[in-house]
């Protein structure tokens, strides 16, 4: 009797090992299964928040004319200093005319003796040093925001589309513009998907402005909807000497 209930109670513990372990398996399968389903979740979202481009027949410049654009210094290069250096405004802010009147000022009342009435020479010292330190501010905010707003470009070249950095444009290149995006040269608009402007920066004016085919876009403009494949035909001022 106490023989059968112990093999009874094997037996009864064997079967619920079973059973958990065919719930762990079921448990890994289904854990397995939710790591596939994220993965494969996860892979559509980001096939779904890629930007399509529509097809084009256009190949762009090939290597060998972006190659002689470059030589000729037909480049999109800009000015990367956003404001004066620190000598500068140190300079403007120190070699005033106020502050060398009271420069003088203090000199005189040295002269007769009296120290004690140069004290309102500490205005100089005050004067400056508002000025350095209210340029600093503005420089070092300005300089965050050129670092911002440069950002790469979408061009097509060899009928590929490749990324570059802004001043590797050169001039002819075939460039996307997308919404969200800021033109970075002046160009001319060869096809357009409903691309609107925002170009209250240049002109004060707020409302955007719908762009068509063969419309001129300038640099400094923001997209706001739309997409458009713009030719770029800023004239830069040449800094290579083409060869003779």
């Amino acid at each position: 009797m106490s023989a059968t209930g112990m093999f009874g109670q094997n037996n009864g513990e064997t079967t619920a090992r079973t059973m958990a372990d065919g719930q762990g398996g079921n448990g890994g399968s289904a854990v397995n299964g939710g790591k596939d389903g994220n993965n494969r979740n996860g892979g559509n979202d980001g096939q779904q928040s890629a930007i399509r481009l529509p097809q084009i027949s256009e190949a762009g410049l090939s290597t060998a004319e972006v190659e002689e654009q470059v030589a000729q210094g037909n480049v999109n290069k800009i000015d990367t200093e956003t404001s004066r250096s620190l000598g500068q405004i140190i300079r403007e802010n120190v070699f005033t005319l106020f502050n060398a009147i009271i420069f003088v000022a203090m000199i005189l009342v040295l002269l007769t003796g009296q120290w004690k009435d140069a004290v309102f020479g500490l205005v100089i010292i005050v004067n400056s040093g508002i000025g350095v330190f209210t340029e600093m501010r503005a420089k070092h905010t300005l300089d965050k925001l050129s670092i911002l707003v440069a950002s790469k470009s979408l061009v097509r070249r060899n009928g590929q589309d490749v990324e570059i950095e802004h001043e590797d444009i050169v001039l002819g290149d075939l460039l996307w513009l997308r919404s969200g995006e800021q033109v970075p040269a002046d160009a001319t608009i060869v096809h357009t998907w409903g691309l609107e402007l925002d170009e209250s920066m240049l002109t004060g004016e707020s409302r955007t402005v719908k762009k068509g085919e063969g419309a001129e876009v300038y640099s400094g403009s923001n997209a706001t909807s739309g997409m458009a494949l713009v030719r770029v035909d800023a004239r830069w001022v040449s800094t290579v000497t083409p060869p003779s």
